[in-house]
């Protein structure tokens, strides 16, 4: 049986039609997208911003709970739930002056 070999005769490739947009269209689209990502940015700087002076007008007994809080999720179930027995042990043992 004879193994077929692959012609020497140069492939010819069919174009393929592009589709391409009219440049005043690409254009017009880059400026939409220009457009939403400074709102996106706007929008996030905003809410950045009122978070802060949210968290600014609380007391530091607030501010000190709201540590707490953050470390303690970030913390494994098992982890946590010794450290939360911890903070009340402390809390709520007598306190020698």
């Amino acid at each position: 049986m004879r193994e077929s070999t692959p012609s020497p005769a140069p492939k010819i490739r069919q174009a393929t039609p592009l589709s391409r947009r009219p440049p005043s269209k690409k254009k017009n689209n880059s400026a939409e997208l220009e457009s939403s990502l400074i709102l996106v940015c706007q929008t996030m700087h905003q809410r950045l911003q009122d978070n802060r002076n949210s968290e600014m007008t609380g007391s530091l007994d607030e501010t000190f709970a709201k540590l707490i809080v953050n470390q303690l999720e970030r913390l494994p179930p098992h982890e946590k739930q010794k450290r939360q027995q911890a903070i009340m042990q402390i809390l709520y043992e007598p306190y020698d002056f």
